[in-house]
């Protein structure tokens, strides 16, 4: 599987000035997951984490900031276990709701390309 698409430039991190809880919820577990030491807690906490984005991108489809952060930590989830990732992503759904995202017209630019990249690598 060629991932050199979502290697090639990060997207950058969403900045936190609304202080939605969720937001900073999603962001501080992606941390939890990259600093834990177990490989099988961090697929644990990952797979949680996926579930928890598409609950939370089904139920807000207008939040701009949601999706954003939402893509973001499905990305960086992506690249630390593309294998399993793209198993769990793909029994919860993720391409369908990605898909929704990009209908909607909310993001542009940067953001869409990695949400495109990042359905076409989940198929």
């Amino acid at each position: 599987m060629e991932l050199s698409g979502l290697k090639a430039q990060r997207p950058i991190a969403p900045q936190l000035a609304s202080g939605d809880k969720r937001v900073q919820t999603f962001l501080r577990d992606l941390e939890k997951i990259k600093n834990s030491k177990r490989p099988r807690k961090q697929l644990k906490r990952s797979e949680e984490l996926i579930y928890r984005i598409v609950q939370a991108l089904r139920k807000n489809s207008s939040d701009h900031l949601l999706q954003t952060t939402c893509i973001w930590t499905l990305i960086n989830i992506f690249r630390m276990f593309p294998e399993p990732a793209k198993e769990m992503m793909l029994a919860v759904g993720v391409p369908g709701v990605l898909h929704n995202v990009i209908a909607s017209g909310l993001l542009t630019g940067s953001m869409r390309q990695y949400t495109s990249e990042l359905c076409f690598f989940l198929r």
